[in-house]
């Protein structure tokens, strides 16, 4: 899942994170599994302010924290720390180069906690290929119990003859009793309401297990 070779070192991306998923996208993105978004030849340039991401991101967790609220949910544990992922490629219905289901590789990742506010930024090398594709680094969402929820909202257009859109990468993750994270990594397009970018319409994942090497 990138848009170069270096994607393949791509650190913790955003999961496919259920009904909260569904909140941050909106109207603006179209349903998984259409055609490929990343395999033809586009122009990426910097565009939209990184208040859209935010925004989102706001959005997303004032959702879930409603949610816990009214459920009556245990406190988040402590996640806050550096983490050592490693990625395994899963679908790629999106086309991104450099791309086979079932390759693994590793990355680093930073996540600061503030109650139930978490970001992850990525690190080192697997921030290159992450910036190429969305213009941000950082994901924001909430920890609601042992689930962990983040969404980044991309600021690089891609152009494509007859569409322009950014990328939404979405983490949803579970914290297993040792503290180690799974889940799952999905990036989509987030395309404008207009019928010729319905054929952009797609998902690429990974699944995850970061495992924290300092607090």
């Amino acid at each position: 899942m990138r848009v170069e070779a270096c994607f393949r070192s791509l650190a913790l991306s955003l999961a496919i994170a259920g009904c909260v998923i569904e909140h941050p996208l909106g109207s603006d993105a179209s349903d998984a599994g259409g055609g490929g978004a990343g395999g033809g030849a586009t122009t990426t340039t910097t565009s939209t302010s990184s208040s859209a991401s935010t925004s989102t991101a706001t959005a997303a967790t004032t959702s879930g924290a409603a949610t816990a609220g009214s459920g009556g949910q245990a406190p988040a544990p402590s996640i806050d720390g550096d983490y050592r992922v490693v990625l395994t490629e899963d679908t790629n219905g999106c086309n991104f180069t450099d791309t086979t289901e079932g390759d693994t590789s590793e990355a680093d990742v930073s996540i600061r906690q503030d109650g139930d506010d978490v970001s992850i930024v990525a690190k080192d090398f697997a921030a290159v290929g992450i910036l190429l594709l969305l213009g941000t680094t950082e994901w924001n969402g909430v920890l609601l119990g042992d689930q962990l929820v983040a969404v980044a909202q991309g600021t690089l257009v891609t152009n494509q003859v007859d569409c322009s859109y950014t990328y939404l990468s979405l983490i949803d993750g579970v914290v297993d009793e040792e503290g180690v994270l799974h889940g799952t990594v999905a990036y989509r397009p987030k395309l404008p309401d207009e019928p010729a970018c319905d054929a952009y319409a797609c998902e690429t994942t990974q699944t995850f297990v970061a495992t924290r090497t300092a607090p």
